[in-house]
């Protein structure tokens, strides 16, 4: 609904037609940007309970990999930025190589 949604509004093509227009995801695709304040359309004590709520059931789930961990998305986001200026960003070695190599390194 998201992607009709934004295509009717910017005039662009929806996701099944981009391959279509023989330009790659390069030509007409639809992006729309719609901020609004939650705090407007909610009490605060709904936010909460609905955010508590959400994430209580998304960390009930069942991780994929026994003893596995369920996050929330951006939940890591902290933690991933200090250990990746602690330690650096890790790239993939072959990709690496190859970024190097057509920078003639």
């Amino acid at each position: 609904m998201l992607d009709l949604f934004s295509a009717l509004l910017s005039g662009g093509l929806t996701t099944a037609s981009v391959d279509k227009a023989g330009k790659g995801n390069c030509g007409r695709n639809s992006q729309v940007f719609i901020a609004f304040d939650p705090l407007k359309l909610n009490a605060p004590g709904f936010l909460e309970q609905a955010i508590h709520e959400t994430i209580e059931q998304l960390k009930s789930s069942i991780p994929a990999n026994e003893g596995g961990e369920i996050f929330y998305p951006g939940e890591q986001s902290l933690k991933i930025r200090k250990e990746n200026s602690e330690l650096g960003i890790p790239v993939d070695n072959g990709v690496w190589m190859r970024v190097k190599e057509l920078a003639g390194r």
